[in-house]
């Protein structure tokens, strides 16, 4: 019979600057998504109105989905942890 204990645990662990990291950039990315939708209603206005507003999140998509690689690529060659604090800095 094998016990856990709680060493393995929350941010005092061995683990903790990792779940520290994760929360940080999931919270990171949270507030992104409420910048861009709060920032919407403006952008559209200044765009052409309403029915610029499937082209904005269009654009937007495609703008992350082509920066996820360029930065994974990047990592690779620099290293992640300059990648993610220059992220965390922008």
């Amino acid at each position: 019979m094998t016990t856990t204990t709680a060493e393995g645990v929350g941010f005092r662990s061995r683990r903790g600057p990792i779940l520290i990291a994760l929360m940080l950039a999931t919270g990171l990315v949270a507030i992104d998504s409420t910048i861009v939708a709060t920032a919407v209603p403006s952008i559209v206005d200044d765009v052409g109105g309403f029915t610029s507003f499937p082209w904005l999140f269009s654009a937007y998509l495609l703008a992350q989905a082509v920066s996820v690689p360029v930065y994974a690529k990047l990592s690779d060659v620099v290293g992640r942890k300059p990648i993610i604090l220059s992220g965390i800095g922008l």
